[in-house]
């Protein structure tokens, strides 16, 4: 049964990782859908698994979320233009 759900998790994975390269431009989706796979395994262990992160890997996923965070930053948004194209993608690589 495990193994039907990691095919599952895997094949879901695929297809929104395909989505969101066609909908959100590459240098940033790219970035954001590999660096984000550290941080999810960390939470779903902590939540789901019970395992307690040590400090240095609590400060890893720290420094790995907030490179997503600036990697991903567009600053027409500020601007007020509304939001970038790449944002649907965006939207996929995390999910």
């Amino acid at each position: 049964m495990l193994i039907l759900a990691g095919i599952g998790l895997h094949v879901g994975y695929q297809f929104l990782l395909m989505a969101s390269y066609d909908a959100g431009d590459l240098t940033q989706i790219y970035p954001l859908a590999r660096g984000s796979a550290p941080v999810i395994v960390a939470l779903v262990s902590v939540a789901l698994l019970d395992v307690s992160l040590q400090p240095v890997g609590l400060g890893a996923n720290a420094l790995i979320g907030k490179r997503d965070a600036v990697t991903t930053r567009d600053d027409r948004l500020e601007d007020g233009e509304g939001p970038p194209e790449a944002a649907p993608g965006l939207v996929f690589a995390e999910a």
